[in-house]
């Protein structure tokens, strides 16, 4: 691929595309892990948690599993989360954030989730 070649029009064009597809395999590795969890095929794949399964078996770095593992949490029970990881308003890295605020309360219900959700969407992480 030589991206020289490229007319700034199809570098915007191929960059925006491509970003898409990113925002959509990241959606569809969170569904796969969600699965891999509830059946917990981890165990069956000789590894004691999803997240070592992430890093040993799918070869993502501790924190890139980390990540994935909390968002696919955070995103299990609400297919509002869901809708906005996949259009990619939702990023992993403020799943995290969200998910890390609501592991301090106790019985957190969808609709806290989706709250604390709604409320950083749009925002940075320092933010």
């Amino acid at each position: 691929m030589k991206l020289e070649d490229y007319s700034d029009k199809r570098l915007k064009e191929e960059t925006s595309g491509a970003v898409k597809s990113e925002r959509e395999s990241t959606h569809k590795v969170l569904l796969f892990l969600r699965e891999i969890e509830r059946r917990r095929l981890y165990r069956d794949f000789n590894h004691e948690s999803l997240h070592e399964y992430c890093c040993k078996e799918l070869g993502y770095t501790d924190g890139g599993a980390h990540y994935r593992v909390v968002a696919m949490r955070l995103l299990k029970d609400s297919p509002l989360i869901e809708e906005k990881i996949e259009q990619g308003e939702l990023s992993l890295s403020l799943a995290v954030v969200a998910y890390n605020h609501l592991a301090t309360q106790e019985n957190v219900t969808v609709e806290k989730k989706e709250e604390v959700v709604k409320s950083i969407l749009g925002k940075s992480t320092q933010e």
